[in-house]
Formats: structure tokens, C-alpha cells, sequence
């Protein structure tokens, strides 16, 4: 290589010993990717993977998706429900809160990985791809674990798509707003292609001794199923509750509405279900019962043989919009939770019963 490269003009040489590094660095990326321990996840991540990885084949059913799924799903009210109607289901809540899109679909990858054999149902809830960071943990492994080339390749696409019928001027502006997140998500990608910081953990490990992390079910809920309660046990005082009460009463004076999303959106969702479909599993989409001004949910066109269970209705749902079922505008507690698992088993017959 080098005696071929010694026949170039200068320029050619230059090019080629740039192209020879860049190669060798790429090489020793996944080489060392390859050598190094596991990539370390999240708390509650690693531990529903951990769960999945040993009880994974106990279950048929899955719940994937933010705290909206985490906190408002209980699969042991849903579990009964629907095995009352004829069907034996055991689902779990991979729920992370959180947790949007695309996010979403390296933790499906993950578990697609693990090869469970029973299961036949993954409920997805629907949101859009989201590209803005949290400014509380923009640099922490919550953010840095899920950042490899799939879902960056989609960030990528969603950072320079803009908005159809707009004057080139405001294109340009809208990337431009963008263009502090998409710096983040570059180095994001950036620190975990090269594993920068993954050898200390091998050091720790060999010469060190430090033992590994030992699992912590607790995270796992009280009925270790995945699903935890939102809020906190003093409940709503009564500023919160009369803040609360007035975000609710605008949602049901005026309902929220559809918005089909942008094309990576649709790109990204799309690419889940063709996974799930592969896996011999059908996907079911869920809406959540938010009280945010829209909702993201395909087109109906495309959406044809799909299944989408859409609970973002006060007038047909008024009970999941009640006060005294809210933490806050997105997430129901305990009690509404049971309600809501109800009322989810039941919309889940009426479907599966049609299909």
C-alpha cells in the first residue's frame, strides 16, 4: 500500500495517507467496540433488559414507550381483563420514562435481539421524533446509550427536513434553531462510536476488581411487571390541583387534534413496525390520553391495516380526563391507571376480535 501510494503526486499521496487513517481509526472503533464489556445502559433500562433477557419468554405481550406507558399501564389489570374474554395474555411494561422516538426503537432492536419466541403483541405509543435534548442530562448516558448509526442516520434526515410551502429564508432559520441539539447529537454519536470512556470500565474491572452492579428488581414496580404509579404519595396541593383542573377543562371544552407528523416520523414508526411484523409479532399503536393541544397519529390511508387504539378523546373517555385520575396533564395515577388499563383491554378485544 505504501509503495502504491509512493507512485502518486503529492496531492494523491496526501488523500491516500487521510483516507488510510481514517480507516485504520474506524477499524479500531469497532474492533475496540468488539473487546470491550457491554455497553453500559440507564438504571431502569438495563434492568427491564436484564428481566427480558432471563423471564422474556414468560411473556406475549409488550408495552413500549414513554412514562405515558410506564406509569399509565398495568399489566396485571390488563392481563386479567382480557384473558376474561377468552384470550391468555401475560404482557410487561418496557415502558421508559422519558423515553420518545428515536429513541424507541433501539430499545425494540434490544429486545428483537434477545429472540423471545412468545410474543405476539408489541403496543408502541405513538409520538413524533423528538430532536430537542433535555437541558438537565444533555451529556449523560440517559442520552448516550441509544445514540449508534441507525437512530442518528434519523436524526440526521429530521434536522434538515423543514416544513413544505415555506419561503426558502424560514428553511433556513428552522435548521438554524436546530442547529444547538443537532451539535449535541454529534458529539453524542461521536463519544459512543468511539467507546470514549468504556476502557476505564475494563480497567476497573482487571486490575481493580470492581465488582459488577448487581441487578435491582425494585425498579421493576411492586408486581415486578414494569409499571410504576406516577406521582408522589402526598398527592396534588391545592395550586397544582386548580392548575391541573384548568389545563383539563380547556382539553374538554376543546379536544385535542390529529397531527399526521413529518416524513421521518412516519420513516421511524414505520421501520418499528416492519421489525415488529418480521418478528411474526403485530404491532398495536396507542395515543395516550394527554391533554396537550394535538396528537401524533398516522394518516388513515396509511394506517389501513394497522391497529391504533387513540384514548386522546375526552368526549368518548371523559373519566381519563377527570382531576381526580391526573398527576398532571400527560399522566394518570394510580387510580386512573387501573381505569385506563380497563379501558385498553376492552378497545384491545374489540380489535384483535375484528382483525
Amino acid at each position: 500500500m505504501v509503495r502504491w501510494i509512493s507512485f502518486l503526486p503529492r496531492a494523491g499521496r496526501s488523500a491516500g495517507i487521510v483516507v488510510i487513517a481514517v480507516c485504520a481509526f474506524l477499524l479500531t472503533c469497532l474492533l475496540g467496540d468488539r473487546l470491550l464489556p457491554k455497553r453500559e445502559l440507564p438504571w431502569l433500562v438495563r434492568e427491564k433488559m436484564a428481566h427480558l433477557a432471563a423471564h422474556g419468554n414468560d411473556y406475549n405481550a409488550l408495552f413500549i414507550g414513554s412514562s405515558r406507558m410506564q406509569d399509565n399501564i398495568i399489566p396485571a389489570v390488563f392481563d386479567r381483563d382480557v384473558d376474561g374474554q377468552g384470550f391468555t395474555i401475560r404482557s410487561f411494561n418496557a415502558g421508559i420514562s422519558g423515553m420518545y422516538p428515536p429513541q424507541d426503537a433501539y430499545l425494540l432492536d434490544q429486545i428483537l435481539h434477545l429472540k423471545l419466541t412468545g410474543i405476539r403483541w408489541v403496543f408502541i405509543e405513538l409520538q413524533t421524533l423528538q430532536t430537542t435534548l433535555p437541558r438537565a442530562n444533555r451529556q449523560t448516558l440517559q442520552q448516550l446509550y441509544w445514540h449508534d448509526w441507525p437512530r442518528f442516520s434519523l436524526l440526521c434526515e429530521r434536522f434538515v427536513a423543514t416544513q413544505s410551502r415555506r419561503h426558502w429564508r424560514d428553511r433556513v432559520a428552522e435548521v438554524g434553531e436546530r442547529w444547538p441539539d443537532f451539535c449535541d447529537h454529534v458529539l453524542l454519536f461521536v463519544r459512543r462510536f468511539t467507546s470514549l470512556g468504556r476502557g476505564s470500565v475494563l480497567l476497573n474491572r482487571w486490575v481493580f476488581r470492581e465488582p459488577i452492579t448487581a441487578e435491582d428488581w425494585s425498579l421493576l414496580g411492586d408486581y415486578g411487571d414494569g409499571w410504576t404509579p406516577a406521582g408522589t404519595h402526598r398527592g396534588l396541593d391545592p395550586q397544582e390541583t386548580a392548575a391541573l383542573e384548568s389545563d383539563l377543562e380547556v382539553r374538554r371544552k376543546k379536544p385535542p387534534v390529529r397531527e399526521a407528523g413529518d416524513r421521518v416520523t412516519q420513516k421511524a414508526l414505520d421501520l418499528m413496525i416492519a421489525k415488529i411484523q418480521r418478528a411474526g409479532a403485530t404491532p398495536i399503536l396507542i395515543v395516550p390520553p394527554t391533554a396537550r393541544g394535538t396528537y401524533f397519529a398516522p394518516d388513515p390511508a396509511q394506517a389501513r391495516n394497522l391497529v391504533i387504539l387513540n384514548f386522546c378523546d375526552p368526549p368518548k373517555y371523559p373519566e381519563l380526563y377527570l382531576t381526580k385520575y391526573r398527576v398532571d396533564p400527560s399522566h394518570l395515577n394510580a387510580a386512573g391507571a387501573e381505569i385506563f388499563s380497563h379501558l385498553l383491554a376492552q378497545r384491545f378485544i374489540e380489535a384483535v376480535g375484528r382483525k
